[in-house]
């Protein structure tokens, strides 16, 4: 009898412990939720997504994948586009003992200008990356190669690339055409990495939508559902935005240390996409560090 009123009490107690975590993750999720005044968002006209595109993604999915991404390397001249390529040029990134090479845009994206003036780009954030990621594989006695970082808004690849240099296996989300391009020909020149490229953003719920740059910014792209071009910004065409909380069948068995987002005051959308994912590791002890870099979050 006694050790059945222990285990009634710990269970009470691991409940009301639930109940707190569920109302402050809440909490956090509606200061994301209203952090979307610098995104333009069409409810009423979005696009819905057929539902044969909406895909769980996991292991077998993430090997089609990378073999696609190698396939791109293979076979360049077949994805070749000169347009694009008009566009790019190579850099050196230089971070403590780390040197390599990727592709950058020549001009109009600020990204890009720095890491070819400096070869490298956000320091001070990059810095506390890698030290909480230390952290992590120390805590949970891990090595690198057994850690999943995911890259919400992986632009041309700073974090993607740099993190995967250090050994971590990476899942990087880039709406972006060309973006996307330039992370296949940074993938091409650092194969060594375990990085898994997707051509897709994220959102509360699987839609198309249009993605705009501005013309003095062209890597930057913001989601913009409402198919009204805007002044000094180009149209880079209509993207495919899916939830987060798809990939759960992929990550659950795994070590998922890290969700970086940088995506232009999305992050509440992508968030509430993808809440069920960040609960499910939160409650099993798992550690999520989760970086956003939209000014109002």
């Amino acid at each position: 009898i006694l050790f059945i009123l222990i285990d009634i009490i710990i269970n009470i107690q691991i409940f009301k412990f639930s109940l707190k975590f569920n109302v402050k993750l809440e909490n956090l999720f509606l200061k994301f939720k209203n952090d979307l005044n610098r995104t333009i968002f069409g409810e009423k006209n979005l696009k819905k997504i057929n539902t044969q595109e909406v895909e769980e993604f996991n292991d077998i999915k993430n090997k089609e994948f990378r073999q696609k991404q190698n396939n791109f390397c293979i076979n360049i001249n077949d994805y070749y586009n000169q347009e694009f390529e008009n566009k790019i040029k190579l850099a050196k990134v230089i971070y403590n003992n780390i040197t390599y090479f990727m592709n950058v845009y020549k001009e109009k994206d600020f990204v890009s200008k720095y890491i070819s003036k400096k070869n490298s780009w956000e320091k001070y954030e990059t810095n506390n990356i890698i030290n909480g990621l230390n952290y992590y594989s120390k805590k949970k006695k891990l090595m690198n190669k057994d850690i999943y970082i995911i890259d919400v808004g992986g632009n041309i690849g700073w974090y993607t690339f740099l993190l995967g240099k250090f050994g971590y296996n990476i899942i990087t989300f880039e709406p972006s055409k060309i973006n996307y391009y330039i992370l296949n020909k940074n993938y091409c020149l650092n194969k060594e990495v375990n990085v898994t490229l997707i051509n897709k953003g994220l959102f509360q719920k699987e839609i198309r939508c249009n993605i705009y740059s501005r013309k003095t910014n062209i890597g930057n792209g913001r989601v913009n559902c409402n198919y009204k071009q805007f002044a000094n910004t180009i149209n880079n065409g209509e993207i495919i935005l899916t939830k987060l909380s798809n990939y759960i069948p992929f990550f659950v068995n795994k070590n998922l240390a890290l969700i970086k987002m940088d995506i232009e005051g999305s992050e509440g959308k992508a968030f509430e996409g993808g809440i069920e994912l960040v609960t499910i590791f939160s409650l099993s002890k798992q550690i999520i560090i989760l970086f956003t870099f939209n000014n109002e979050s």
